[in-house]
């Protein structure tokens, strides 16, 4: 007989528990996924059947699990789930633009290169068990709804600037954008993950006088909103943008002179949700 002849408070166990290979489990002809090395936050909660040793199989075996990498508006609760537990991490903010370059008094030597963009903040963290008897009902059935935030967009390149006055402010790299919320809403209650907020874009450029000027300095790394804890690791964290790099400029003689825009930072990755049904 397979998994769905054993049952617990009348679930079937293949809902209760993740499926896999079949004979997995000595003693028992079941069709369910094992790990000795599963961390104690995979495991479903006891469900009464005991291995040869004593333990019960929830030891062994992994709670029901869906990973998910886009919002769904309308995910339907298994049947029998009393509580999720969530994990969900924000996306990645987007990487600042680089700033660009500027020449001042052209042909007389005065220039300035643009800063770097910074890198775009790491997404939040979320690690939650939530109980589901306030989940929305809809025709006798349970629903919650899951929400992956995309990764900030990629902060625009700051414009060169080469003119003929004496002194002269160069462009800012633009902020890149903030990584959206990942999480979950349950009967109205919303339980996120916030995004990481954009790298802020190069600073501006100054040139004035004869010769070369200090570089504009670099754009901050985006912030990190929330905690996070080590002890959860199921999840990866989302890629973050790169900040652009600075555009640069130059002067060697009249008529040959550039002052180079900078380059746009690059997108953040989106954000992840990991959601395990349990019964009890």
């Amino acid at each position: 007989m397979g998994v769905q002849d054993f049952k617990f408070k009348g679930i079937s166990l293949n809902n209760v528990l993740q499926t896999g290979s079949a004979e997995n489990v000595t003693g028992y002809d079941m069709a369910i996924s094992v790990s000795d090395t599963a961390k104690d936050n995979q495991r479903p909660n006891p469900v009464g059947y005991k291995l040869a040793d004593g333990t019960d199989i929830a030891d062994k075996a992994l709670a029901n699990t869906a990973n998910y990498g886009t919002s769904v508006s309308s995910l339907i609760v298994p049947g029998g789930a009393t509580h999720v537990r969530v994990v969900a991490r924000g996306g990645g903010g987007g990487g600042g633009g680089g700033s660009g370059g500027v020449l001042a008094d052209a042909g007389k030597d005065a220039w300035a290169d643009g800063g770097g963009g910074g890198t775009g903040g790491t997404g939040g963290y979320l690690y939650k068990e939530i109980s589901l008897a306030n989940a929305t009902v809809n025709n006798g059935r349970k629903y919650i709804s899951i929400k992956v935030g995309a990764g900030g967009t990629a902060g625009a390149r700051g414009t060169g600037k080469l003119t003929s006055n004496n002194t002269e402010t160069g462009n800012i790299g633009p902020i890149g954008g903030h990584g959206g919320d990942s999480g979950v809403n349950i009967g109205g209650t919303v339980h996120v993950a916030l995004g990481g907020r954009g790298g802020n874009g190069g600073a501006a450029a100054y040139a004035g006088g004869a010769g070369s000027k200090p570089g504009a300095a670099n754009g901050n790394t985006g912030a990190t909103p929330g905690t996070y804890s080590g002890n959860w690791t199921n999840l990866g964290d989302p890629t973050v943008g790169s900040g652009g790099n600075k555009g640069n400029a130059h002067s060697q003689v009249a008529g040959n002179e550039w002052a180079n825009p900078g380059n746009s930072g690059n997108k953040g990755g989106d954000g992840k949700v990991q959601v395990f049904w349990l019964w009890s």
